[in-house]
């Protein structure tokens, strides 16, 4: 038995080897298309000692475990920034919003960008610098915020490529503290995924906590705010928004909030850990928050989560392996990809082994026995907090960077380094040890080709209701409805609520002579599931016999958590029917600037939730892209995501076409707005259904 296990052990050493000495020569293989063939292997991969090779600006490097190809970004010392040059944190994002510019801190204190795709040096920013909290518009690719050094008493807009800069909200005299003088997040905080939602905590001049605050970016006001001293805390080590908006997380050392949630308006609060560790915040399929941390405290250190809505803690996996430990920094960044974080980890003993956590950066799926997929080793030798990785990812988990000083023993002579993904999200759980496609002809399945195959079955399903294929060309039945409309009911949230669709709807009908009653259950960022979950739906169907019951998902749910979407839609498509109503699907549009990306897949969701429950489609969405497309200079947003007045005018008018079988154009009621637009608009709405 020994004699077997030595030639083992031989066998998996010379075959490391080869692996290696194959992988030094495969260096000079990698393009930029290389990763996008790469089917990556799930589960905890042992620990393989990196070849790391002298790698130029623009060079790739052949990871020695993944196949992937990592490429060298910035040389700090051959362009500006001559020092170093860093992604800021694993908790911000480096990139824009449709992943163009790439956003560096220099160890001046400067920042700076980068084209992302080619990897040019362009420019200096003029105006934020050192610990200015810079963050990313999560819509308009040319835009970010920053604040004065370690906070002041207005966050600033900075257009990078105009070099315009704004002010995006001015707090003096506007807090509930006379001293105050900084608002900041301490260096680790982000708004909430659609930008709309930021906390802060306040300080005096003289860094002494006040308290903490939430500002509703969109209205531009201090909606609420939680004192430090009626609480008997001090200063919490950070301050976040979690992604939904829905709350504000305070992490303190020494005291009994350790890290705590409090709700938006600071009357529920729910304890996350004991203490400050490193950790961050994801998005969930069910569009919930997930704070995801390590407890070094218990046995075997665990990386867990917390469900925010619900308190309920997940075990992810172990960190103590044979008398080992590791650091953690957590990117939960991927909003458009929810249910996955990011990992990276350094401190590991160098006199000690290492496993297969340790020096690497890896995805994991947030939910027990999660999924595990080792992406690259990191090749920084721990010289303290500059060579520490944070690697962080974009929006859609399609890049990575992360900061090295690439097998050097230096605290400063630190670069970018790159990682472009394969989907690997979609990947089914397999016990296959694939860690690349074997030909050329090899297809990974992912949840756009499935959308987009089902969307074709969709299309020919309904060929006799629609007119043309092409889906921004698409027309749509209105609803056939043999009797008169009373009671009209909206479930939604913000993108019904704002400038209030329903009251519009109301007043274009009461002008064509129908006496129609509008209702709405709304509630900021509420996806499908939460109105399922919530009692006022039911109770609201239970007391009041409606004729239509109109259902309005979340802005991201029909894009990127289609799954959940098409279930959750269907049960509430029933549970309308049960009360005797007729369900409608509410179509809403893409984010701003993402039209190209996004509004196809808005209709393909929506045409397969159709077909799944013969439930009619109010065409929104596909007018928002008919504007994009056609009328770029027609500004329907208020925002990234939301609807301006012209906007909200726009989707009753919608509506109304639909629902009383009547065309736009004669509708004369006008909420003072630009009479030549309402005049575009109409047109649209008509072509927009087939029995005009």
């Amino acid at each position: 038995m020994k004699i077997i296990k030595a030639i083992s052990i031989l066998g998996c050493l010379l075959a490391s080897q080869l692996i290696v000495d194959n992988l030094l020569a495969a260096n000079q293989t990698c393009s930029e298309d290389h990763n996008h063939q790469v089917i990556l292997q799930e589960g905890k991969l042992d620990y393989l000692t990196p070849n790391t090779l002298t790698l130029e600006k623009g060079k790739f490097h052949l990871d020695v475990q993944t196949g992937l190809c990592i490429k060298r970004f910035s040389d700090h010392q051959n362009e500006p920034p001559q020092t170093f040059a860093r992604v800021d944190y694993s908790r911000r994002q480096a990139y824009n919003a449709d992943n163009s510019i790439i956003l560096v801190y220099s160890m001046t204190g400067f920042w700076h960008i980068y084209d992302a795709k080619s990897g040019r040096y362009i420019k200096q920013l003029k105006g934020p610098a050192s610990d200015a909290e810079l963050i990313w518009d999560p819509v308009d690719p040319s835009v970010i915020y920053y604040s004065p050094v370690n906070g002041g008493l207005a966050i600033y807009s900075l257009n990078v490529k105009s070099e315009e800069r704004k002010i995006a909200g001015n707090f003096k005299n506007r807090l509930p503290w006379m001293e105050a003088a900084r608002i900041w997040t301490k260096s680790e905080g982000t708004p909430s995924a659609d930008g709309r939602y930021w906390g802060f905590q306040v300080e005096t001049k003289d860094f002494k906590p006040l308290g903490l605050i939430i500002w509703d970016k969109l209205e531009d006001k201090v909606i609420a705010s939680w004192e430090f001293a009626k609480y008997g805390v001090g200063r919490p080590d950070h301050t976040t928004m979690s992604p939904s908006g829905e709350y504000i997380v305070a992490s303190w050392d020494g005291n009994e909030y350790g890290t705590t949630a409090f709700s938006r308006d600071f009357r529920k609060k729910i304890k996350l850990h004991h203490k400050s560790e490193h950790s961050d915040l994801a998005l969930l399929p069910n569009e919930h928050d997930a704070y995801i941390s390590v407890d070094y405290q218990a046995p075997q250190g665990p990386v867990y989560m917390v469900e925010l809505q619900t308190g309920e803690r997940t075990h992810l996996f172990n960190s103590y392996i044979k008398g080992t430990v590791s650091s953690f920094h957590f990117s939960g960044k991927a909003y458009k990809q929810p249910g996955w974080v990011l990992v990276s980890t350094y401190g590991a003993y160098q006199d000690k082994p290492k496993y297969w956590l340790h020096d690497k950066i890896f995805a994991i799926e947030l939910k027990a026995s999660p999924r595990i997929f080792t992406l690259a080793y990191h090749h920084s030798i721990d010289q303290g907090y500059w060579t520490e990785p944070h690697a962080t990812v974009n929006t859609d988990f399609s890049k990575v960077l992360f900061n090295s000083n690439w097998g050097k023993e230096s605290k400063s002579n630190v670069d970018i380094y790159q990682i472009d993904l394969p989907d690997f999200t979609s990947l089914k759980r397999t016990a296959a040890n694939v860690t690349k496609a074997s030909n050329e002809n090899t297809q990974i399945v992912t949840p756009q080709n499935t959308i987009e195959n089902s969307a074709k079955k969709v299309v020919n399903s309904t060929k006799n209701d629609m007119v043309e294929p092409t889906f921004i060309n698409a027309k749509f039945p209105k609803l056939n409805q043999a009797k008169p409309l009373n009671k009209i009911l909206f479930v939604g949230n913000s993108l019904t609520q704002y400038h209030n669709i329903p009251e519009m709807l109301k007043v274009m009908a009461h002008e064509k002579g129908a006496k129609v009653e509008v209702d709405l259950i709304a509630k900021g960022g509420a996806v499908f599931a939460d109105h399922i979950k919530q009692e006022k739906l039911k109770n609201k169907l239970k007391t009041t016999q409606y004729d239509v019951v109109v259902l309005q998902a979340g802005s991201y749910e029909s894009i990127y958590n289609v799954e959940n979407f098409i279930k959750n839609g269907s049960i509430l498509a029933e549970l309308v029917r049960e009360h005797k109503a007729t369900p409608i699907f509410y179509m809403t549009w893409h984010h701003r600037d993402a039209f190209k990306v996004e509004a196809k897949k808005i209709y393909q969701s929506f045409m397969q939730l159709s077909a799944n429950t013969s439930v009619p489609i109010v065409p929104v969405g596909i007018g928002f892209a008919q504007v994009a497309q056609k009328y770029p200079d027609i500004e329907l947003f208020s925002d990234g995501t939301h609807q301006s007045k012209l906007g909200a005018y726009f989707s009753a008018l919608t509506f109304y076409s639909f629902l009383f079988n009547s065309a736009a154009q004669p509708v004369n009621y006008n909420p003072e707005l630009n009479s030549n637009m309402l005049n575009t608009l109409k047109s649209i709405v008509d072509g927009l259904y087939i029995n005009n």
